[in-house]
Formats: structure tokens, C-alpha cells, sequence
């Protein structure tokens, strides 16, 4: 019994001792690990270079006692004193201005000297005059003494005038459709401002007494220049001012009859996605009609950024005090308002007409501006003509999104860090002792929780409720502080952390879009009672009965009857109707006009093989899919285009390899008409941090890639599991990186008669690099992009370069912070870099049963040239914003797209290398095969050889089965 106890005693001292070997290697590989995330923290904080610092509002803090001089220096752009590539001349007698400044080209500089007479805050403005170009606002950055003087300036955007081409039309059915809009340029003098809207007014700059330099630089569009002006701006009086000197001067209130102005009939506008709309939600909407579409309101999501402006011309009878009003309807965002600053002849007549409010509401109704107590603001007229403008602003909202801004920036960079020692699963049984090894974490934290709980209070106020927006902020703010009260609670709190980060986010994307519908605008003597603008319940009934009925006799065809004496084809499309109208606005104003040819277009929901099998078809498709050009040429069923007989001459438009997936047996069944690519998306801050660059080759992928991981964040390369569509007409381009990784390695996907991946060690090599991102180096299979890139997860990915869309219209707190640049290559023996990868898109087709095979291939050619190209593109991303910008296949019209110049150059850089892969009989078999192969080695670990040979061998099967079948040799 006693040897039982020593035995069981000397067992005891045995395992203890291990576990404390045990613990004192894990301590110290926990000491090692936080010794490295603390040393790239502490990195990080010595870089900041890509921070918020340098804002406006700190540059104002710095000079918050500063006197404002009264004085105004007009600086004549003609008289710069340095410049530097900047293609430009000057302009005698130009638009009625002696001498001008040409810029011309989207980089480059121009600079002029000034003498200040007295130190102080001026504001500044640039009169200039907008030159054709991509069609979006002028983009300029400024620098005083050759500094920044806050990173707001380094992008203020000047904007164009736009206007209706013409009254509202109609076509053969009787419904209206939208003119077509172009710019109407004059000279404009705009003072500078935040580009964002996030600040009021124009921006205030300091000057010491003496000699300075002030700088332009080129960005975006060309532009003409006639001078700068430094002054101080006049201040605007407020209501009880103006109403003041009304009563002194003996103004009176006008008589006579009310002004109607249809607010979809504007005068000019800052931008052309600004267009008449129809609404049907009211039988008070003006114009109305129960079956036919009419174009009877202006607004929408397209007049919702702030800087947008709508400016309508009107006849006063007589001098006198007018009332306003507007029929609109917000019913956008929930429990929220919306803004706009109110013009007349130019000037914002008193600061209560700055940010005119229009409250939420699902119904239309008469908003006539006036004071708290109900009673309306007054504007003095004289007879004649005059014009009111409405401009987007954020109003009371904009310094709580500066500040949210901020928030998001600092919890971001806070959770980036909190990654770095934790990753994204942590352990909860760990101590990280994060407040520790992060420098200020519980400081930022407590000071965040502060800002958001006082912006919680301001939207209260400014609600006069507490709404769901003041709670969101509110919570956030308490988890803030409970993670400052108990930081060894982190870890456990971060994935809420992420998700409170991320609704703060979409909220402020929210907020910032001001929507707003106007379907009228009343210009009323003082005593005169307001139209009414909501119908009532018999109303809003009858309409809606007499609108059922007619839906059994109306057309709901895009297009009317066939005019005698025409030729006519059909176009089926299976897009959104919205889509589908702006190319039928387009058919009736170029097409048509142009050849003489009509255009019957359906929206069906039937794909193109059942369009063969129905016999009953159309005779041209458009936007077909990557894979059924082929699919169908093989039945017969298109017509070979490269017979018509200025085939070559079309395919000049497209770069030289985009008919390649639309090819079989030496004929060319499809035109293309998109075309994407990948291209790289990396965060410039958080390399910044690491201390690393971006990638030009996979060996730099390899070296940088322990870097990132080790700071658990992660690198982002495509896969897109395979579904029956993908198989067939996505093709294999933009699946995966595979494609770009075999072009890089000299190889090809098909020989004559099969592929030609297998027992290939081109396509060996490709596909063990490709397996070993995942198998070996750990990068996900499956994430989303979009938020990881914006949180900082995955600071570097490869994505479709339409993704460059998206975060440039849904990410506006990461601006400035990343950058798109062509994807890493492969160095040849020569030196240079080789960044060539595959491509996906679209093609348009002629049916082979059509028997208007001519008018279908002047449609092709006119559907696919630059002017086509170019207008839908531009309509399309002026009707559903920036992120919905077409990827068109047409060369010409890709570079007349709003692109900066170094955007564009690098896009046309990987565009050019882009190796599009040939579509055969059977290839799907080639896309299951592949990605059976690559599952085979990343999830189950089997030999790469041996998987993608023996699966390519199926695919080979296939193909040659195929083949068999339709006959080919």
C-alpha cells in the first residue's frame, strides 16, 4: 500500500513538472506572439500618413480666432507664373472673356503668385467655363505654398450645366419617355467646397500678410479658366432681417393668380442623371394618365448628392411678396428628413432657406417653407423673370456624419489591431491583455463611446424623438464603455464590435443620400390658399379602379405597331424595365433616325435555346452569355457574322481577342458588347502599416504574404464554386485565377481536339500554384469582398475591376485609402512583367431564322459602336448610380467613360492582356472538371497530378463525344 502511494506521489511530480514545462513554452510562444503584434502596431503608429489628421475641421480649429479682412483679389488665370505637365494654352477672346486658360489633360499643375494685404480666413472662387469631356464634374485639388492645406482640397469638384434636349416625347404608344440630355455650358463662378457636402458653406482658408503661391492640380476633365478670386463672403441675413427690411422699404403682398411650375420641366441642372421620372402612386400627380406612362415628377435616388442642383425659369406679373411651395414625397428614409438649400436668382435669399427640410411621409404633400410657429416665409419678386434653384445639402445631419466618419476610421483601425493579436476566432479562455499591447485602445475607445453617445442626443433633438438611428448610436456607445470597463471581456465582444462598425457604415451611406420627389413647384401671393396635394379616398379608389380595368387593354410592349413601308426586327430582352426603356429611348433616337430601320422590343423571360426551340423567336439577342454563342452556332441555329462584308472592320472595335470565345470552325458567331477582367484592389493605409508594397509578381505575393497573415488579416483570390449557368455561360475567365496562371505560364486551354491540361507541366504548374493559395497558404475559398476590403480584413484581394464601382459609391470612409492596380504577373527572361489572365462579358448574336439578316447586322453594328456604347453606359450609371457602371467591350467607348487618367491607364494596361479562351462543344465538361480537381487536391488532399489528369481526362471524353455528335472533325 505505501509503495502505491510513492508510485502514485512520484506520478504526480511528474505531470506537474511537464504542465509547467508546458505552460513556460506556451507563455513564452504567447510573449513571442504579442511581441510581433505589438511591434506592427507600434509601426503602425509611427505611420500615418493615409490618416483623417489633416481635416478641414482640425485646419479651422488651428484658426478659430482669426479675423476674416474684408477684401477681394481677382487673380486673371491667364497670368500663372508656373506650370508643370500641364497640357495647356491660352484662349484670346474666348466666350466673351479677352484671355483664358485652357487645361486640357488630367494631371499637371498650374500656378499663379498672389500678395495678401492682410493676415486672416478668405474664401475663394474659380470662375470657369466646362470644356466637353466624360461628362462628369470637373475635378481639381488645390495647394497653398505648395502644401495641402487640408486633405478635403486635395479633390474639389466643380460642376457642369446640363439640360433637357428638347420637351418630353413620346413614342408610337403614347407613352412619354425622356429626352435626351446634354450640357449647356456657360461661364460659372463656384466658390471652393467640400465635395462631399460635409461641411456648410464654402471652405475658409488663412493667409499671413504677404506673398504666396496657390496651385491647381488637374484631375478629372478638361476645363478653361477665366480667374480666381480670394475675398470674403457676404454673410446671409437671417428671416427676421429680410422680413425687416421688407416692412421699412414698404414691400407688399402681390395679388393674382398662383404659379405652377411642373418640376419635371426644369430649366438647367448640374448633372444629366437628373431627368423627369413618372409617378402613379397619386391621380393628383400632374400630369396623370390611367394607362399611358407619364413623365410627371423630378427627383428620385439620381437627385440625392449633395452639390446636385435643379434650377427652374419663371414669369412674375407684378412686384410684390410671394409664398413657395413644393409637392413632393420622401418616403425614402424612414423617421428621417431630407435637405435642400433654396436659390433665387442665385443667392440663398436668408439663412433659413439654407437647408429647407421635408419630412419622411408615404403620401405627397404641399411643403411651403415657413418659421416654427406655421407661418410662411415671404420673398420679395419683382416683375419679370427670375429663377429658383434647389440644391442637395445635408443640413443639420452634416456634422454628425464627420464625426461618424471618424468613429468608423478609428474603431476600424482599433479592430485591424485587435486582430492582429487575437485573429478572427479568438480563444475566450486567453487573456490578450489587449489594453496592454495596444497603445490608446481604451482611450480611443472611451472617446469614441463619448462622441457617439453625444451624436445619439443631437439626431434626438433635431428628430424631436428617439428614433432607431439615436439607439443604434446610443448602444454602440454602451458596448464602448463596457469594453473600457472590462478589457479582458474584448475578445469575446468583437464579432458585435464588427457588426456595430459595419450598421454605423451603412447608416452614414444611407444618410448621405438626400432622395427627394418634386412633381410641382407654386409660386403664391401671400393671402392665396395652397393646391391640395393629397387625394382623397374616393379619389385614390376610382383611379385605382379605372387603372385595373385599362391593364386589359393596354399594350405593354416597349414598342407600338409597325409603321407601313419599314423594315422591322425583333429584340427580346430579359432585363429590368428600366434598362429596357433607356435602349428604347435610344432605338427611337439614334437607331432608327439613323437607318430607317424599326425595332420591336419584348421583355420575355425565355433564354435563347428557347427562343430556337419555339421556332418563334427573335432575330437578335443582346448581352448573350459567355458560352451560348457556340452552344448555338453548333445547332445551326445563328448567323455566321464574319460573312458580312465589313465584318473585319467592326472587330477593330474590340480588343484583339474578344471575338475568341464567339468563334467556331473559322466563323464568329457573337459581337461582344461587355468584357470585364480582374484586376488588384489593395488598402495603401494598411501597407502603409506593414511596411510593405504592393505586389508586381507572385513572388512578391509569396514574400508578403506571411506578413499579412501573420497580423490575421487575410489575402483575397476568386474561386466561384460551379452551378449549372456558370458551367455554360460564364465560361472559365473570371472563375478562378487558374486561366490567369496558365497564360502566365505559356500554356493554353485547348488543342485541336480536346484540352490541353492534361499531362501538360505547363498546366501542372499552374494548377499546383493555384491549389497551393488555398492548401498551402491558407487563403479563404469563400468571403466577401466588399466588407472585409472596407473593414481592412483583406487588405489586398483580386477582384473583377467592377468592384473599382462599388466601393467607389458604397465605401466613401475608406476614399483615398486604396488603390486598383493590374494583378501580379509573372517575370519573363527579359525583364518585363507578365500580367496576362483570362475574361469574361457578353455578346450580341442574329438568329439564323431571321429574314432580316441585314437591318439585324446594322443593329449589331450600331448596338456595339462607341456612340451606343458610350450613352448607354453613361445613362444606365445616371440612372442606377456609379456602382452600375457597364463594363462595354467597345475600346473607344471603355475610354470615354468617366475614368481618371491614371485609372484608365492602368485598366487598359491589364486590358491588353487579357487572353480570352475559346469556347468548344462540351467545354462545360472542362469547367466541372477543373473544378472538381482543384476540390480534390484543396479539400481532400489528393495528389495534384494525378487529380487534374485523370479528371481532364473526363473532360476530354466529353468533347470528343460532343464533337461526334454535331459532326465535327
Amino acid at each position: 500500500m505505501q509503495y502505491k502511494r510513492r508510485a502514485l506521489s512520484l506520478f504526480l511530480i511528474i505531470v506537474l513538472g511537464a504542465s509547467a514545462v508546458a505552460a513556460y513554452i506556451s507563455s513564452a510562444d504567447v510573449q513571442e506572439e504579442r511581441t510581433e503584434a505589438a511591434a506592427a502596431i507600434e509601426a503602425s503608429e509611427l505611420k500615418r500618413g493615409y490618416g483623417r489628421e489633416n481635416s478641414y475641421e482640425q485646419y479651422m480649429e488651428n484658426y478659430k480666432e482669426a479675423a476674416a479682412p474684408d477684401y477681394t483679389i481677382r487673380i486673371p488665370a491667364a497670368s500663372y507664373t508656373k506650370q508643370t505637365q500641364a497640357e495647356m494654352s491660352i484662349l484670346n477672346q474666348f466666350e466673351g472673356v479677352d484671355k483664358a486658360l485652357k487645361l486640357s489633360n488630367d494631371n499637371g499643375w498650374v500656378e499663379w503668385t498672389v500678395n495678401i494685404p492682410e493676415t486672416g480666413l478668405y474664401e475663394m472662387a474659380l470662375r470657369y467655363y466646362p470644356l466637353e469631356g466624360m461628362g462628369r464634374p470637373i475635378e481639381l485639388g488645390l495647394a497653398m505654398d505648395g502644401v495641402t492645406p487640408f486633405t478635403e482640397a486635395r479633390s474639389m469638384l466643380f460642376q457642369r450645366i446640363w439640360k433637357d434636349d428638347g420637351a418630353i416625347k413620346q413614342d408610337s404608344q403614347g407613352n412619354d419617355y425622356s429626352p435626351g440630355q446634354i450640357e449647356a455650358p456657360a461661364w460659372i463662378e463656384q466658390d471652393f467646397r467640400d465635395a462631399e457636402g460635409l461641411y456648410k458653406g464654402p471652405f475658409q482658408f488663412h493667409f499671413t500678410k504677404g506673398t504666396h503661391t496657390i496651385r491647381l492640380n488637374s484631375i478629372r476633365e478638361p476645363v478653361v479658366l477665366d480667374a480666381l478670386k480670394i475675398y470674403k463672403k457676404a454673410a446671409i441675413p437671417t428671416y427676421a432681417d429680410v422680413h425687416k427690411q421688407y416692412r421699412e422699404r414698404g414691400y407688399q403682398e402681390a395679388a393674382g393668380e398662383i404659379i405652377k411650375l411642373q418640376a419635371e420641366k426644369s430649366y438647367l441642372k448640374s448633372d444629366q442623371t437628373l431627368r423627369p421620372a413618372y409617378d402613379r402612386s397619386s391621380p393628383l400627380t400632374e400630369p396623370m394618365d390611367i394607362a399611358k406612362i407619364r413623365l410627371n415628377i423630378i427627383g428620385q435616388q439620381n437627385w440625392s448628392f449633395p452639390g446636385q442642383w435643379i434650377k427652374w425659369k419663371f414669369e412674375v406679373p407684378e412686384d410684390g411678396l410671394y409664398k413657395l411651395g413644393f409637392k413632393y414625397q420622401q418616403s425614402y428614409i424612414r423617421g428621417f428628413f431630407t435637405n435642400r438649400s433654396l436659390y433665387i436668382d442665385g443667392k440663398i435669399p436668408f439663412q433659413e432657406a439654407a437647408a429647407i427640410q421635408f419630412p419622411y411621409g408615404s403620401d405627397w404633400t404641399l411643403k411651403v417653407p415657413g418659421d416654427d410657429e406655421g407661418e410662411p416665409y415671404l420673398f420679395y419678386l419683382t416683375k419679370g423673370t427670375h429663377e429658383l434653384a434647389m440644391e442637395v445639402v445635408l443640413g443639420e445631419i452634416t456634422t454628425t456624419i464627420r464625426h461618424l466618419e471618424q468613429v468608423v476610421y478609428d474603431l476600424n483601425e482599433m479592430y485591424r489591431k485587435m486582430l492582429m493579436i487575437t485573429s478572427t476566432q479568438p480563444d475566450i479562455y486567453r487573456d490578450y491583455a489587449l489594453d496592454k499591447e495596444i497603445p490608446g485602445l481604451l482611450e480611443t475607445l472611451r472617446r469614441n463611446s463619448t462622441l457617439l453617445a453625444g451624436e445619439a442626443g443631437h439626431i434626438e433633438r433635431i428628430l424631436g424623438q428617439k428614433g432607431s438611428e439615436a439607439t443604434l448610436l446610443a448602444t454602440f456607445a454602451e458596448q464602448l464603455t463596457a469594453m473600457v470597463d472590462y478589457p479582458d471581456t474584448i475578445p469575446q465582444r468583437l464579432d458585435h464590435f464588427k457588426s456595430n462598425i459595419s450598421a454605423i457604415s451603412q447608416w452614414m451611406l444611407d444618410i448621405r443620400s438626400q432622395p427627394l420627389d418634386l412633381d410641382y413647384l407654386v409660386i403664391m401671393p401671400a393671402a392665396a390658399k395652397a393646391p391640395k396635394a393629397k387625394a382623397g379616398f374616393f379619389q385614390t379608389t376610382a383611379f385605382e379602379a379605372r387603372s385595373f380595368f385599362s391593364s386589359f387593354f393596354h399594350n405593354y410592349s416597349l414598342s407600338g405597331e409597325e409603321e407601313s413601308g419599314s423594315e422591322t426586327i425583333t429584340l427580346w430582352l430579359s432585363w429590368g424595365r428600366d434598362q429596357a426603356q433607356v435602349l428604347n429611348t435610344m432605338i427611337n433616337d439614334m437607331f432608327t433616325p439613323q437607318t430607317g430601320i424599326q425595332v420591336k422590343v419584348k421583355l420575355v423571360q425565355a433564354s435563347s435555346i428557347q427562343a430556337v426551340l419555339s421556332n418563334e423567336g427573335p432575330d437578335v439577342s443582346i448581352m448573350v452569355g459567355r458560352g451560348q454563342p457556340v452552344n448555338l452556332a453548333i445547332r445551326g441555329a445563328l448567323t455566321d457574322l464574319s460573312a458580312f462584308e465589313d465584318f473585319t472592320e467592326v472587330k477593330k472595335r474590340f480588343m484583339d481577342e474578344a471575338t475568341v470565345p464567339y468563334a467556331l470552325n473559322g466563323g464568329v458567331y457573337g459581337l461582344p458588347d461587355t468584357e470585364t477582367f480582374y484586376m488588384m484592389f489593395y488598402r495603401k493605409d494598411i501597407f502603409e502599416e506593414l511596411g510593405i508594397d504592393p505586389p508586381q509578381t507572385w513572388s512578391d505575393v509569396y514574400n508578403i504574404a506571411p506578413v499579412i497573415q501573420r497580423n490575421n488579416m487575410q489575402i483575397g483570390m476568386p474561386y466561384t464554386s460551379v452551378d449549372a449557368w456558370e458551367m455554360v455561360d460564364q465560361g472559365m475567365g473570371t472563375r478562378n485565377l487558374f486561366p490567369s496562371l496558365l497564360y502566365q505560364n505559356n500554356g493554353a486551354f485547348y488543342e485541336k481536339q480536346g484540352t490541353g491540361l492534361r499531362n501538360d507541366p505547363k498546366a501542372l504548374t499552374a494548377f499546383k500554384q493555384w491549389t497551393d493559395f488555398y492548401a498551402q497558404y491558407s487563403f479563404p475559398m469563400t468571403y466577401d469582398f466588399y466588407n472585409r476590403f472596407r473593414t481592412g480584413e483583406m487588405p489586398l484581394a483580386i477582384a473583377p475591376y467592377s468592384e473599382y464601382n462599388r466601393l467607389t459609391a458604397a465605401a466613401p470612409e475608406i476614399r483615398n485609402l486604396w488603390e486598383m492596380v493590374p494583378i501580379p504577373g509573372s517575370l519573363r527572361e527579359n525583364g518585363t512583367i507578365d500580367h496576362a489572365t483570362g475574361g469574361s462579358g457578353t455578346a450580341a448574336i442574329i438568329y439564323n431564322r431571321s429574314k432580316h439578316k441585314e437591318a439585324s447586322w446594322q443593329f449589331l453594328k450600331w448596338w456595339t459602336g462607341a456612340e451606343a456604347q458610350e450613352r448607354y453606359a453613361k445613362e444606365l450609371e445616371s440612372l442606377m448610380g456609379t456602382a452600375a457602371r457597364q463594363p462595354v467591350a467597345n475600346v473607344e467607348a471603355f475610354g470615354r467613360l468617366p475614368w481618371t487618367k491614371s485609372e484608365l491607364e492602368r485598366l487598359m494596361e491589364q486590358w491588353r492582356q487579357v487572353r480570352e479562351i475559346r469556347e468548344v462543344p462540351g467545354g462545360y465538361y472542362t469547367v466541372r472538371s477543373l473544378d472538381n480537381a482543384f476540390r480534390d487536391v484543396v479539400i481532400h488532399a489528393k495528389n495534384p497530378r494525378e487529380s487534374l489528369n485523370k479528371r481532364m481526362r473526363e473532360a476530354d471524353e466529353e468533347i470528343m463525344r460532343k464533337r461526334d455528335e454535331f459532326g465535327l472533325e
